[in-house]
C-alpha cells in the first residue's frame, strides 16, 4: 500500500511530531519498503504518558451509551479502538488465535483549515495477528492510513470500519444490541474472512460504561465490550484454507486520557469459561510501588448478569516470564488470577508463547488459556492477553 504524503497539520507538539512523522513514513510508503530501514517500534504507554490532551472533549462522567450509533467514530476525543480478538479451531483440530484491531489517533483537536481532500485531523492503524497455536507460529501485519479520501474511517449506521480493502462490516439489517459483523483482511502471508454474532448483549465496563484509568479527574474512557461472539469462516495460510470456528471478543473504547506520570503500563484479559461466563480485568501498573497498581474488571455471569470488580476483588500474580528474542523483552506470561470473595481461581497461561506484535508499536497480545476452580469445581477457559510497557 503506498499513498503519496501530504503536511495537513502544521502545528503540534513534538510528541504529536515524533508519532506523525513515523506515520506519514508508512503512509508513503518509506518504512518498511525493501532497502530502507525500518523505524524502531514505538511504545503504546510512551505515546498515551504525557499526552497534549487541550482542546479534545475528556471523559469525566458517565453517558447514556447508544447503538448502533456509538459502534461509530468519536472524532472529539484524542484516542479511540475497535479491538476483535478471538481463539478458532479449525476441521481436524488445528487451533488458532486472532487479532483485528483499528486505532483512530487525532492528532489535533479540530479539522485543520484547508480545502485539500486529504486534510484531515485523524490518522488510522490497523493490525492483524494470526497465531498458529500448533505450530508454534506468529504472523502479523499492519497498515496506516489517514482519514481522508476514504481511505480509512468508520461508519455508524449500519456499522462499518476499514482501512483500504481491510474492513470490518456489519450487516445492513442490524439492531440496536445486534452486532453482527464481517471481517476481512489479505495480510502478508495469510488472510481472514470471519463471521462474528454476539450471542450477549453489549457490556457496559465500570459505571454504565465509564471506565476510570486513575483517580485523576479526565483520565478515563468510555469502554463496553461483546464479550462472547460466536465466530465462524475461514482462514488462508501458506496457500492452504481452514474452515474455522470458534468464539471471539470485541472491545470498543474511547478517550481522552493519558497515563500519569507514576504509571508505566497495563496488563489486560479477557476470558470465556467453561460455566458461560466471561472476565475481563486490568492492571494499570505503578511504576515505583505496586500496591498502588490501578486495578478494574468486569464479572459477567452466566445468567448475563454483570458485576464491576475493583482492587479489592482481585488478586493478580505474574509466575513466569518469556524473554522475546525479537525484542529482548521479557513479558510475564504465565499469571494466577483470584477473585477471593468468589472463591474463583485461575492458572493463566499463554497457549503460545512468542505472540508479540512487533510492528510500529511493540507489545504482547496473544491467546491464552485458563484453568481453575470456582467453589471447588474444576473451571477452564480460553481468551487473550495484552502486555504493554515491558
Amino acid at each position: 500500500m503506498t499513498h503519496k504524503s501530504y503536511i495537513f497539520v502544521v502545528e503540534m507538539s513534538s510528541c504529536h511530531l515524533k508519532i506523525m512523522m513515523a506515520i506519514l513514513m508508512m503512509i508513503s510508503g518509506c518504512g518498511r519498503d525493501a532497502g530502507n530501514v525500518a523505524p524502531a517500534p514505538m511504545s503504546i504507554t510512551a505515546t498515551l504518558a504525557g499526552a497534549d490532551t487541550e482542546g479534545y472533549v475528556r471523559v469525566y462522567e458517565p453517558r447514556l451509551l447508544r447503538f448502533p450509533a456509538d459502534h461509530g467514530s468519536h472524532a472529539e476525543y484524542k484516542n479511540e479502538w475497535w479491538y476483535f480478538t478471538g481463539n478458532l479451531t479449525a476441521k481436524g483440530g488445528r487451533d488458532f488465535g486472532f487479532q483485528f484491531t483499528l486505532f483512530r489517533y487525532a492528532v489535533a483537536p479540530h479539522m485543520p483549515a484547508s480545502s485539500s481532500a486529504w486534510a484531515t485531523n485523524q490518522v488510522y492503524l490497523a493490525q492483524v495477528a494470526l497465531s498458529d497455536i500448533n505450530k508454534g507460529e506468529y504472523h502479523a501485519d499492519e497498515r496506516f492510513g489517514r482519514g481522508a479520501m476514504a481511505v480509512a474511517g468508520v461508519a455508524d449506521n449500519p456499522f462499518r470500519a476499514w482501512l483500504d480493502d481491510w474492513t470490518v462490516s456489519a450487516d445492513a439489517a442490524a439492531c440496536g444490541d445486534c452486532f453482527t459483523v464481517n471481517i476481512k483482511a489479505a495480510a502478508s502471508g495469510f488472510r481472514l474472512r470471519l463471521h462474528l454474532n454476539n450471542t450477549r448483549p453489549a457490556v457496559l465496563h465500570g459505571d454504565r460504561g465509564f471506565s476510570r484509568k486513575s483517580p485523576a479527574p479526565g483520565n478515563a474512557s468510555y469502554y463496553y465490550s461483546y464479550t462472547r461472539m460466536s465466530a465462524s469462516g475461514e482462514i488462508a495460510l501458506n496457500g492452504v484454507v481452514y474452515d474455522v470456528a470458534g468464539q471471539a471478543w470485541f472491545d470498543h473504547e474511547w478517550s481522552t486520557f493519558s497515563l500519569e506520570p507514576d504509571q508505566s503500563g497495563w496488563d489486560w484479559f479477557s476470558l470465556q469459561l467453561s460455566n458461560r461466563s466471561e472476565l475481563m480485568v486490568l492492571r494499570l501498573r505503578n511504576r515505583d510501588d505496586p500496591d498502588k497498581d490501578y486495578y478494574y474488571g468486569s464479572l459477567i455471569h452466566p445468567d448475563g448478569a454483570f458485576e464491576s470488580l475493583h482492587k479489592s476483588d482481585l488478586r493478580l500474580s505474574p509466575l513466569t516470564a518469556w524473554n522475546s528474542g525479537a525484542s529482548g523483552v521479557s513479558y510475564p506470561l504465565t499469571w494466577q488470577l483470584e477473585l477471593p470473595g468468589k472463591t474463583l481461581s485461575l492458572l493463566i497461561r499463554p497457549r503460545m508463547a512468542n505472540q508479540e506484535m512487533n510492528r510500529s508499536f511493540r507489545y504482547w497480545e496473544g491467546a491464552i488459556r485458563a484453568d481453575g476452580k470456582l467453589s471447588g469445581k474444576e473451571l477452564t477457559g480460553t481468551g487473550y492477553m495484552e502486555l504493554t510497557g515491558y
